[in-house]
């Protein structure tokens, strides 16, 4: 029986223990949703951060490619043979980057429609010059797309930061861009003499176009640097691109200027002063006679010394070389320091995860606990166990509940006593007016 004087237990009820288990998984389920797209974004930044790097080391294969083709088509139009051996050295490394990241990054097929055009550049001029020009012409072309497929396949050009964005930029279109641009600057300046008269303008047209090609490259890698530069939040990038970006920006002007003015002219006779032959005939100024023969095609329109726009145009690509190995590796430092930011991002996923986790188990134990702490008759009425079957009452107590030494309420001998205390009298025996006759007076105290 429940004792209706016993203290209420203070213990949690059923829907009290319940509410906080619920709230719990309640919870679990957003977390879960959260760390598992916080772990696909993190590893997605990581494998975009690492095909980033492998495009780097390719677009470092490739810089000296476009350096040994510069030079070769320079060595080829001026007749002299080509360094076959700088060429080579600089394909078998592309070609080793090639059959390393050419899978991932999409290039093989490109690579090896490269490599081919190559390995079938004359050493020698040809008898046509123009035919030569062309030929390297088609194939740094084809250098230069290589370039743009790494970037694009390697998701460089979808740099999300500004300061990457602008190296990768100038590291890997605008510089080779220059190497090449400049090359064809100082070719067209070396072939313009030998040109025939009858293409003196085409000469001059062509000196104009490669002169605009080279500056315009330059503006543009010191445009995309500049922006770097001010852009980083790098401690280290300004300084370290600074002084390699100021030498080549003063080769470049270098370049311009000599590509710019022509060769210093003769000094001039005075007038009047007769022939050098002692005739006393008019003078004739040095500057005013044509040129027919001397290989000039322009008549008295002298153009660029050759020999001093090729002094510029060395000087201008290493000094590019150089740009771009200091670019190329603060690019890649960026990247890096990228990528260790999204395993921080990583960490933190499984150290919040792993605290929900805790939270969890901590609340499930103390469920558990309370549950098995509560009495077995308190669970039963809270649905928390089977109800336990009703005692058995307690039997009866004799004679109605009255107590053995109590007189009976009513005399046995009184047939018409009712109640819980009557009994009926005993058989055969009457009331005292019926005993026999022979019991004496004294009988009626027995």
């Amino acid at each position: 029986m429940t004792n209706p004087a016993a203290p209420a237990s203070t213990r949690p009820s059923g829907p009290g223990v319940l509410l906080p288990l619920l709230l719990t998984v309640a919870l679990l389920i957003p977390v879960g949703v959260l760390f598992g797209q916080v772990w696909r974004d993190v590893d997605a930044d990581r494998t975009f951060a690492a095909r980033e790097r492998d495009g780097v080391g390719y677009l470092r294969a490739l810089i000296p490619v476009a350096t040994a083709l510069a030079d070769a088509q320079t060595t080829a139009l001026t007749g002299r043979p080509t360094n076959r051996e700088a060429v080579d050295r600089a394909v078998q490394n592309a070609a080793a980057v090639d059959s390393r990241l050419g899978g991932a990054l999409r290039t093989q097929e490109r690579w090896a429609g490269l490599r081919a055009k190559i390995e079938a550049l004359p050493e020698r001029r040809l008898a046509n010059p123009n035919d030569t020009l062309t030929a390297y012409r088609e194939t740094t072309d084809l250098l230069l797309a290589l370039f743009d497929k790494v970037r694009d396949s390697s998701g460089l050009v979808r740099d999300p930061d500004a300061d990457a964005a602008q190296l990768q930029q100038a590291a890997g279109r605008d510089l080779p861009t220059a190497l090449i641009a400049t090359g064809r600057l100082a070719d067209a300046v070396a072939l313009a003499p030998a040109r025939p008269n009858s293409e003196a303008m085409n000469t001059v047209a062509d000196l104009t176009a490669a002169r605009l090609a080279a500056l315009g490259s330059v503006n543009a890698v010191v445009n995309a640097l500049r922006s770097a530069v001010d852009s980083t939040e790098s401690t280290e990038l300004g300084g370290n691109v600074l002084t390699k970006f100021d030498r080549y920006q003063r080769a470049a002007e270098q370049l311009a200027f000599t590509s710019a003015q022509p060769p210093a002219a003769a000094p001039k006779q005075p007038a009047g002063t007769g022939s050098t032959d002692g005739t006393g005939a008019k003078g004739t100024d040095a500057a005013d006679q044509p040129t027919a023969g001397t290989g000039n095609p322009v008549g008295r329109l002298p153009l660029p010394d050759p020999a001093r726009v090729a002094a510029a145009r060395a000087d201008t690509q290493a000094a590019a070389v150089d740009l771009s190995t200091v670019a190329l590796t603060e690019l890649d430092a960026l990247i890096a320091a990228r990528s260790d930011r999204t395993d921080t991002g990583r960490w933190l996923a499984l150290g919040a995860a792993a605290l929900a986790v805790l939270v969890a188990l901590a609340v499930l134990t103390w469920v558990v606990v309370t549950i098995r702490a509560r009495p077995a008759g308190r669970r039963a009425a809270t649905g928390d166990l089977p109800t336990d079957p009703e005692p058995a009452p307690p039997p009866a107590e004799p004679f109605g509940g009255q107590r053995r030494w109590e007189p009976l309420a009513a005399d046995w001998s009184d047939p018409g006593a009712t109640g819980l205390n009557s009994r009926p009298a005993p058989t055969g025996v009457g009331s005292r007016d019926n005993q026999p006759a022979h019991w004496g007076r004294n009988d009626a105290a027995r």
